[in-house]
C-alpha cells in the first residue's frame, strides 16, 4: 500500500500545526511575569551568543549611561546569562518553576506587587552594585525569586538529580554550593540576590 506524497505532507503539516498550537498554549500559561523573565532571558542571551547583539552595548556601564543616555543598560543587564549551556538551562528552569509559583499561589490576584517587589529588587541590586561593579545582574535576580520562593514554602520538598530530596528552604544554598564547586567561582551575586529577597520577604507578604 502506498501512501500518496500529498497524504504524507498532509499529516506532516497537521502535526506541525498541532505542536505549534500546544506550544503556544503552554506559553499562554505560563504567568506573565515569570513569562518576561524567562523569555526575555532566552532573547537577550541568545542575541548576545551568537553575535548579534554584543554584550558590552547592554552591560552595566555608568559611563554611557551618564554620557550617551544608553538607559537600555539598566534594563538589559538583567536578562544576559553569559552564555548557553548547563548552568543557563537550570536556571531558567528554576526561574520557570518556582517564579510561576510564586505568582499562581503567593501572589495571586496581586499581580502589581510581584511587579514592585521584583523592581524594587533590581533597583536595590544596582545600587549595590556601583560599589561591587558587575557587568550583569541576571544571577542576583534570579537567586532572589528563588530565595523569596523557598522562605515562603520552608516545609515543601524537592527533588534533586539522583533522587536526592531535601527542603525548599534550602534551595538557594544549594545552588549556591553548585556554583562554588562546579563553576569554581564565589557566589558573591547570588548571595546579594538572596540578601535583597530576604529584606523583601517582610516587606511583600
Amino acid at each position: 500500500m502506498r501512501i500518496s506524497p500529498s497524504l504524507g505532507q498532509s499529516q506532516q503539516s497537521d502535526a506541525t500545526m498541532n505542536a505549534m498550537s500546544d506550544l503556544k498554549k503552554w506559553i499562554s500559561e505560563i504567568p506573565p511575569v515569570t513569562r518576561t523573565l524567562v523569555f526575555g532571558s532566552l532573547v537577550v542571551t541568545l542575541l548576545g551568543s551568537y553575535g548579534f547583539v554584543s554584550p558590552s552595548t547592554i552591560a552595566l556601564r555608568w559611563s554611557p549611561i551618564w554620557e550617551r543616555f544608553e538607559i537600555w543598560r539598566l534594563v538589559l543587564n538583567f536578562f544576559f546569562h553569559y552564555k548557553l549551556g548547563l548552568r543557563f538551562i537550570v536556571r531558567m528552569f528554576a526561574l520557570y518553576r518556582y517564579g510561576s509559583s510564586l505568582e499562581n499561589k503567593q501572589f495571586q490576584g496581586r499581580l502589581a506587587d510581584l511587579v514592585w517587589m521584583i523592581t524594587v529588587g533590581c533597583v536595590s541590586l544596582t545600587v549595590i552594585n556601583l560599589y561591587f561593579g558587575f557587568p550583569f545582574l541576571s544571577e542576583g535576580i534570579v537567586m532572589m525569586v528563588i530565595y523569596y520562593w523557598s522562605r515562603k514554602n520552608p516545609s515543601g520538598v524537592i527533588t534533586f538529580m539522583l533522587g536526592v530530596r531535601t527542603k525548599s528552604i534550602y534551595l538557594p544554598w544549594i545552588m549556591c554550593s553548585f556554583t562554588l564547586i562546579i563553576e569554581r567561582r564565589f557566589p558573591l551575586l547570588e548571595l546579594l540576590g538572596m540578601w535583597q529577597a530576604r529584606r523583601l520577604v517582610g516587606i511583600f507578604l
